[in-house]
């Protein structure tokens, strides 16, 4: 949600931290433009958000001074509002602070340093969100998160367990990027203050205000080891670099959290092939594991992301609103080819915090999930990686010949489209015994679902 780019200090250069977020957001009183990406996102039946803010768009000037009536601050707000009234979940994030009254001397990226006075931060986060959720009524918020991915190389919360290395694969990911490390990495441990010192820091300032909301997190990146922290309420992290030969990658962060009684959900994903990262291959074999995380207990998935200009460091957009030609905003928003209708496919017949049922599929690259969601209604979502067609039987167990399961679908002949239609295509002939056949085509990603939606309709929420 970040209305300008961010640059080196002193310099023209951009921050390599920082290139994914900002622009394509039209001015809050644009709302022809804001009406269009509600509606492509009731259309995608999008039921959980990851919001983005800055400490710099509410407290830009000095420590307790907000503002709350800039443009950024009230395209939040009016998110919000959207949210409020459609009940969409919010994990509501702090990327960043980049107030410059709190930079200690001589910062290197504006991204990746922590703040100078933590306990100044703390109480201007905690100040913000007790405003939000108790003085504006947002109950759509559910957690929050102190700062993007800490670590030292891409955010301004750097971590001891991430310095040491022993539960993260870094070096592959410094491999796979131009990003100046030397510079970022000197920029976030000069100052001192680590994730740590922040949780610390907002802990003390939720509980002096009796603000009662979880902080979620840690937010790392490519994380194995679960890491259990009594003062996360509920635990988060990031992942990428994910193939139809992924495995699910968060077993033990999933049965750490349950052991505590918390959820677990992915907080950012997707494909680090820049501008590869929107072909439908890339996003069926996306789907594919999304399914596989899922079964394996993933409470919730959040892809990077929504809006982007699509025009810096990959295509993540699944709407098109910035034009990178001719340096402006599209007249129209428009789906992002590929990205905007596989993830539909998995967002847009599922009810709020469905139950996942086991599901279990004896053909590779086959993945199927079944979600039982609102009104016991049933969702099944099968994704094709395996290059060929598939006579498939589905045996469904305790379930119903009465049941009716309407059939959706999405082939390659979708490709690169931005036109797509989709309703339902049949009718799943369920025996008495629970079971119906179909062929699952090559590159095909297919819903059954008892819920019966035209393409006209809004996705459920």
């Amino acid at each position: 949600m970040f209305d300008k780019p961010v640059f080196y200090p002193n310099t023209n250069t951009l921050d390599t931290m920082g290139v994914s977020s900002f622009g394509a957001i039209p001015h809050h009183t644009d709302q022809r433009r804001w009406k269009q990406i509600f509606r492509h996102a009731e259309w995608l039946g999008i039921n959980f958000i990851r919001l983005e803010i800055e400490q710099a768009m509410y407290m830009p000037e000095r420590f307790g001074l907000y503002d709350w009536d800039n443009n950024e601050m009230r395209n939040i707000l009016q998110i919000l509002d959207w949210c409020q009234e459609k009940e969409v979940d919010v994990f509501l994030t702090e990327m960043w602070h980049r107030c410059k009254w709190n930079f200690p001397e001589h910062v290197v990226s504006t991204i990746t340093q922590a703040p100078r006075d933590v306990k100044a931060w703390a109480e201007s986060f905690s100040g913000m969100v007790d405003y939000l959720v108790n003085e504006k009524g947002y109950t759509c918020i559910k957690c929050v998160c102190i700062g993007n991915e800490p670590n030292p190389v891409i955010a301004g919360w750097p971590d001891d367990a991430v310095k040491q290395g022993e539960d993260f694969c870094m070096a592959d990911y410094y491999d796979r990027t131009d990003f100046n490390t030397a510079n970022v990495i000197k920029g976030s441990w000069d100052n001192g203050a680590t994730l740590d010192d922040g949780l610390n820091a907002v802990t003390a300032a939720f509980k002096k205000i009796k603000l009662q909301i979880p902080i979620a997190g840690p937010d790392y990146i490519f994380a194995n080891k679960f890491m259990p922290d009594e003062r996360l309420g509920v635990y988060e992290n990031h992942i990428y670099s994910i193939t139809k030969d992924t495995p699910p990658l968060y077993l033990d962060w999933i049965a750490g959290a349950r052991s505590e009684g918390k959820p677990f959900f992915i907080g950012e994903y997707g494909v680090h092939i820049p501008f590869i990262n929107t072909t439908y291959e890339k996003n069926l074999e996306l789907a594919g594991w999304t399914l596989r995380e899922a079964n394996a207990g993933c409470d919730g998935f959040l892809r990077w992301n929504y809006m982007n200009r699509g025009a810096l460091d990959g295509n993540w957009q699944m709407i098109d609103s910035y034009d990178p030609d001719n340096d402006c905003l599209f007249e129209n928003v428009t789906p992002h080819p590929n990205t905007y209708y596989i993830q539909g496919m998995l967002s847009r017949y599922l009810s709020k915090r469905p139950t996942v049922v086991y599901s279990y599929s004896d053909m590779k690259y086959l993945d199927v999930a079944t979600f039982l969601g609102q009104d016991n209604n049933v969702t099944i979502i099968v994704v094709n990686n395996a290059q060929k067609d598939i006579h498939t039987k589905f045996e469904l167990a305790g379930i119903q010949s009465e049941l009716k399961l309407y059939k959706y679908g999405l082939t390659p002949d979708a490709a690169d489209q931005t036109d797509v239609t989709v309703n339902p295509l049949a009718l799943a002939d369920i025996t008495e015994d629970g079971e119906f056949t179909d062929v699952i085509q090559n590159g095909g990603i297919y819903v059954y679902s008892t819920y019966l939606l035209n393409d006209s309709d809004a996705g459920i929420i």
